[in-house]
């Protein structure tokens, strides 16, 4: 259970404190004429929270439509391997 400040009160949130995790993402996706293939590592809880999570951020970057982008794998890594910057933020920040 973690304290969260809503609307200038605090509030137990029953979900919150759950310790993410950390994956990585390989996949590509069509960038002109041909694919572009990317890795990705994320910090999230599930894997179908990572592939939300891919779908929409190359999505919104690149303007690729979900059925165009192709995840090819979904692993799970150790917290101390990440080096993204964004998922470690997440790892650390409960």
């Amino acid at each position: 259970m973690v304290k969260i400040r809503l609307y200038k009160e605090w509030v137990v949130h029953p979900l919150g404190g759950r310790p993410m995790k950390a994956f990585l993402v390989k996949g590509s996706f069509p960038a002109g004429e041909r694919r572009q293939s990317f890795n990705k590592e994320v910090a999230a809880n599930k894997k179908t929270e990572v592939e939300e999570f891919i779908l929409s951020d190359i999505g919104s970057k690149h303007k690729v439509q979900r059925r165009f982008i192709k995840i090819d794998s979904i692993t799970s890594m150790d917290a101390s391997e990440v080096s993204d910057p964004r998922a470690r933020h997440r790892l650390d920040h409960k």
